[in-house]
């Protein structure tokens, strides 16, 4: 892309105040399975339903990326819809592509051509105890000005909650010993994850792809020219763009799922790829270098 390996000016970097533990919090989950089908149709979509769907490639272009304007976002889509990986004639979407999609393309998508389905039906997140707890004790230690330490602590048990669920099919386990030895206490492959497990992560990475892209769908024109990168709950804007758009984003230091303005003014920009870029910012003063 042409900002990889360039210097970028004068932009703004938002950051969403832990992204997946607000998904848990406030987006509903799909829990019970109430409709399936393998036969190809056209699905009505009822909005009280949470869906995954399976639909053919040359639909997913006709219908849906051939209306998007920006190629970024095309890209975007793409690469998060059909890695290299899919070999498939198949996309596989989910109820939050297709509002973020509809977001995109500022028109409703109340039926797809399917080639398969599952439909749940939604409730809350159970665990919703733990998610209070611990994100009031991180922001607790950040008001205080805890190390970085004491808040990553309090980060652990908040991200752990979707971590968990999103192993692969079977995972291991460990624990220490008397001796604090490292020990298997998983026997052969390890523990089989269930399918519950895997609906749940797999929503929630659903959720947190619309929620981090939403931004750019207030000026979707805009998003080639201003958008220069994005991380899993991350984005980096051009000023210009960002005062542009700013109006219609939550914004809030410290409110769960709320955007935080990061740095209000980078200066200078360099990314490399993924998780590996620095920049100077006009409030740190600062080379910051980030390398995940």
């Amino acid at each position: 892309y042409k900002y990889n390996a360039t210097i970028v000016h004068d932009l703004v970097h938002i950051d969403i105040n832990s992204s997946y533990p607000s998904i848990m919090r406030y987006k509903p989950i799909p829990t019970y399975l109430v409709d399936y089908s393998a036969e190809k149709q056209i699905l009505q979509i009822d909005p009280e339903y949470y869906y995954f769907i399976e639909i053919s490639k040359e639909a997913f272009k006709k219908l849906m990326l051939s209306h998007i304007k920006s190629k970024m976002l095309r890209i975007a889509l793409i690469k998060y819809l059909d890695p290299v990986t899919n070999l498939s004639d198949s996309i596989y979407l989910q109820t939050p592509h297709i509002r973020l999609i509809e977001k995109i393309i500022n028109k409703p998508i109340s039926s797809l051509p399917v080639i398969s389905y599952l439909k749940y039906e939604t409730h809350g997140f159970g665990g919703l105890p733990v998610i209070q707890t611990n994100y009031q004790a991180k922001t607790g230690a950040k008001k205080r000005g805890a190390s970085n330490g004491e808040v990553q602590a309090f980060k652990v048990p908040l991200n752990s909650i979707y971590g968990v669920s999103a192993l692969r099919a079977y995972f291991p386990l460990y624990e220490y010993d008397e001796n604090f030895n490292l020990i298997s206490i998983a026997d052969g492959n390890g523990f089989k994850n269930t399918e519950r497990n895997l609906v749940f992560s797999s929503c929630v990475t659903a959720y947190a792809f619309e929620k981090l892209l939403t931004p750019l769908t207030y000026d979707v024109e805009g998003v080639d020219d201003n958008f220069i990168y994005a991380d899993t709950d991350s984005l980096f804007l051009r000023l210009s763009y960002w005062n542009k758009i700013k109006q219609y984003v939550d914004q809030d230091p410290i409110k769960l799922g709320a955007w935080d303005l990061e740095h209000k003014h980078v200066l200078k920009f360099y990314s490399l790829n993924h998780k590996k870029y620095c920049l100077y910012s006009e409030g740190k003063q600062k080379i910051e270098v980030f390398s995940g």
